[in-house]
C-alpha cells in the first residue's frame, strides 16, 4: 500500500505545533510562577506596563521585597491605574522598611545629574508619591477620605525646612473647578484651613528668600521646587479669600510675593 505522505506531513506538523504550544505553555507556567520578577522585567522592557505592574505587586505579595512594591507603583500612575495607586501606595508606606527606602531614593534623586529644572522635579518623592495616592482617592470616589488625608498632611508639618518642604496636595479641593464639591460636607472649613496656609506661605516664603541666592545647583533645585509650591499656595489662599470677602490687601500681598518668586525662578533656570 502505497504511504499518504500528505496525511504524514500534516499529523507531523500537527504534533510538532502542539508540542510547540505546550513547550512554550510550560515555559510561561514557569515564568509566571517561578520566574516572575524577571517576566515582570521583560514585560515592562516591551512596553507591556499593566503586566509588569501586576507581576510585581504579586512578586510583593508572595516574596516581599518593598521595592517591588515601589516599581508596582510607579508602574500603576504610569498607566494611571487609580485602584492599583491606592492599593499599592497603602501597602508601600506601611512596609516596615518604607523610611529606609525613601531616605535612599531621596539620596539618589540629590545626586542625580541634570539643570537645575530637572533636579527641581526630584527633590521631594515623598510628596510626589502622596499627591498622586490622593489624585487616587478622589478618582476612586474616596472624596472625604482624600480630604482628610490631604489636611492630615499639610497639618504635620510645622517645622519648615527647605529639604522637608512638606505634602501640599490641598490645591485638589481649594481651587475654582472643585472647591464646590466638599461645601455640603465641609462647611466652613475655608475660614479654619486659610489662616495655617497663610502661616505656612509666611514661612515658606521666609526659607525661600534665605537661599534663593545661592549658587549650589542642589539648593537652586529645591529654591525652585519650593517656588513653585508657594505659587500654587498662594493661588489657592487668593481663591479662598475672594470666596470669604477677605481683605483686598491680603490678596495683592501674596500676588506681589508670587510675583516676586517667579521672577526669581526665571533667573534660577
Amino acid at each position: 500500500m502505497k504511504p499518504n505522505y500528505k496525511r504524514i506531513i500534516l499529523v507531523t506538523g500537527g504534533l510538532t505545533l502542539l508540542a510547540l504550544l505546550v513547550a512554550g505553555l510550560i515555559i510561561f507556567l514557569l515564568l509566571f510562577f517561578v520566574f516572575t520578577k524577571d517576566l515582570a522585567k521583560f514585560s515592562y522592557y516591551i512596553g507591556s506596563y499593566d503586566i509588569a505592574g501586576n507581576l510585581y505587586s504579586r512578586v510583593y505579595k508572595k516574596d516581599g521585597g518593598i521595592n517591588n512594591c515601589y516599581l508596582a507603583l510607579t508602574i500603576d500612575i504610569r498607566t494611571d491605574d487609580y485602584d492599583g495607586i491606592v492599593r499599592n501606595y497603602e501597602l508601600f508606606i506601611e512596609d516596615e522598611e518604607y523610611e529606609k527606602f525613601m531616605s535612599r531614593i531621596t539620596i539618589s534623586n540629590q545626586i542625580v545629574a541634570g539643570g537645575v529644572l530637572e533636579r527641581s522635579a526630584l527633590v521631594n518623592e515623598y510628596q510626589y508619591l502622596e499627591d498622586r495616592y490622593i489624585m487616587a482617592l478622589i478618582k476612586t470616589r474616596e472624596n472625604v477620605k482624600a480630604f482628610d488625608r490631604a489636611v492630615e498632611m499639610f497639618s504635620g508639618y510645622e517645622n519648615f525646612t527647605l529639604e522637608t518642604q512638606g505634602y501640599y496636595s490641598l490645591n485638589r479641593f481649594v481651587n475654582d473647578d472643585n472647591m464646590h464639591k466638599f461645601d455640603d460636607e465641609y462647611v466652613g472649613y475655608e475660614s479654619i484651613l486659610v489662616d495655617s496656609m497663610q502661616e505656612y506661605f509666611v514661612g515658606a516664603l521666609n526659607t525661600f528668600n534665605t537661599h534663593k541666592e545661592s549658587t549650589d545647583t542642589l539648593t537652586k533645585a529645591q529654591v525652585v521646587a519650593l517656588g513653585n509650591r508657594l505659587i500654587l499656595v498662594g493661588q489657592n489662599i487668593n481663591t479662598i479669600y475672594n470666596k470669604l470677602g477677605y481683605n483686598t490687601t491680603l490678596i495683592q500681598g501674596n500676588l506681589d510675593n508670587m510675583t516676586m518668586i517667579n521672577e526669581t525662578i526665571k533667573g534660577l533656570i
